[in-house]
């Protein structure tokens, strides 16, 4: 099977978003993103969300050509209006003042309003970790999974996310919470016969999401018990059997 580096990766998603649109630095941003999915193997928020991005740009659901605008209403409260562009950049214009607040105040807010999908949240909350804060991220979404226990749709698919760093501009403890991610995302991999994707390793075969399942609990399981008891329960639906 043909591979690809991580940078090959990047490289082409800017081309195709700069393809239908993207400024540049916006391109940039969001390609790293794309990129830094699918090297941590979350195919899901990587290249398969590049064809979405690419689609919307071309009928205008998203624009790639604004810049986002970064206002702090108090020292602490930053907040960074997309303008109804992508997450990543209005995240990254919006990143050394949110640093800065933190820093000089023991703690600040960020917020990211008229935005697009963000994707993956733990990919904002490792930024803030690298620069030595501890973050915990947090998104609105549509209501598509019941919490433990219950029976009526009330979280999204990814509702919180927290990062903690390990002094040396990396992370000590990554949290992504996304509820029955694999589950959730089986009908969007089962497109119709015939239908060409914008890449052709966008699919994703059964034995593929099993062996990613099975990582993740291998991944868990090794991890102390408070933190095997925390994801837990945000995937209620596993089983380590798999």
């Amino acid at each position: 099977m043909p591979r690809c580096s991580v940078l090959e990766i990047e490289t082409a998603s800017k081309l195709a978003l700069e393809a239908f649109g993207a400024k540049d630095w916006i391109a940039t941003s969001v390609a790293r993103a794309v990129a830094d999915a699918e090297a941590h193997g979350n195919v899901i928020c990587g290249l398969y969300y590049l064809e979405s991005y690419c689609r919307q740009l071309a009928t205008g659901r998203v624009s790639g050509s604004v810049d986002p605008k970064v206002t702090a209403s108090r020292p602490g409260s930053i907040l960074s209006d997309a303008g109804y562009g992508f997450a990543q950049p209005a995240f990254e214009a919006a990143l050394p003042m949110a640093v800065a607040a933190a820093r000089e105040n023991g703690t600040a807010s960020l917020a990211v309003a008229h935005a697009h999908t963000c994707t993956s949240l733990g990919y904002f909350t490792a930024q803030l970790a690298a620069e030595g804060l501890m973050a915990i991220g947090f998104t609105n979404a549509s209501p598509v999974v019941a919490p433990p226990g219950g029976n009526q749709k009330v979280i999204g698919t990814n509702p919180i996310a927290m990062s903690v760093p390990d002094g040396a501009g990396g992370l000590a403890v990554p949290f992504d919470f996304p509820p029955l991610p694999l589950r959730w995302a089986r009908s969007p991999w089962q497109r119709p016969p015939g239908r060409k994707f914008l890449w052709a390793g966008l699919w994703m075969r059964r034995a593929c999401r099993r062996r990613l399942q099975r990582q993740h609990w291998a991944e868990l399981w090794s991890q102390p018990a408070a933190i095997k008891a925390g994801v837990l329960a945000y995937w209620p639906s596993f089983s380590p059997r798999g």
